[in-house]
């Protein structure tokens, strides 16, 4: 599922996800993530941050690739990355065509 951690000093917001991110797991993933992302704008919506640590993750579907670019247009790509993608999940966003709406690393 997903942990969120918010630093209100740097305004960032850390999303970590862990396991499968399937269609049955991003449904709710994207409810809390959307929900949690909204309220931090509405108090912050020049600075807002967000990142989604992927690092424990072992499949991303098209589903989370979504909701990365629901929040990356929320808050902006350049307040926008994905961070510890393996090989595989790397190419998956690169192959999307992604890396040219945020940062992936």
């Amino acid at each position: 599922m997903v942990e969120m951690e918010f630093d209100p000093g740097a305004a960032r917001l850390v999303c970590r996800f862990d396991g499968r991110m399937d269609a049955a797991v991003n449904a709710e993933a994207q409810t809390a993530v959307e929900e949690r992302v909204n309220a931090l704008l509405a108090a912050q919506p020049e600075q807002l941050s967000v990142v989604f640590d992927v690092e424990k993750v072992s499949y991303v579907s098209s589903a989370f690739l979504r909701i990365c670019l629901i929040v990356a247009r929320k808050v902006g790509g350049d307040r926008f990355s994905v961070s510890g993608t393996n090989p595989t999940l790397k190419k998956i966003f690169l192959v999307a065509g992604l890396d040219s709406t945020f940062s992936i690393g």
